[in-house]
């Protein structure tokens, strides 16, 4: 995955490539919150090839080929691309233990 983004295509083939990666090695959507923070790691800025639209709404309207675009039904920036291969259910994510909230003390 070290190819530079001059494009578009290069764009998907990098989204394809990282949606592959964090399904293989994590079994969980590749989310579109990380993607700025990846790319500006390679000094590419996304908006660069999407124009006015948030990323969100270029991803949909855009074909990435072997990938497929999930959303969370509640959690609206839980959103993501997973290879197209497989399904993803969002209630089959690993949830945190909720530690229970103390009472705050009176100020007595």
């Amino acid at each position: 995955m070290s190819s530079a983004i001059t494009d578009v295509e290069g764009l998907k083939d990098f989204l394809r490539q990282r949606a592959q990666e964090t399904w293989d090695d994590r079994g969980i959507p590749y989310y579109l919150s990380l993607v700025a923070i990846d790319l500006k790691r390679k000094d590419v800025d996304y908006r660069t090839f999407t124009g006015p639209l948030r990323l969100v709404q270029w991803v949909s309207k855009e074909d990435i080929p072997e990938t497929k675009l999930v959303a969370h039904p509640t959690i609206k920036a839980k959103v993501g691309l997973i290879p197209s291969n497989v399904d993803y259910d969002f209630s089959s994510e690993p949830t945190a233990d909720l530690v229970p909230s103390r009472p705050r003390p009176s100020g007595k």
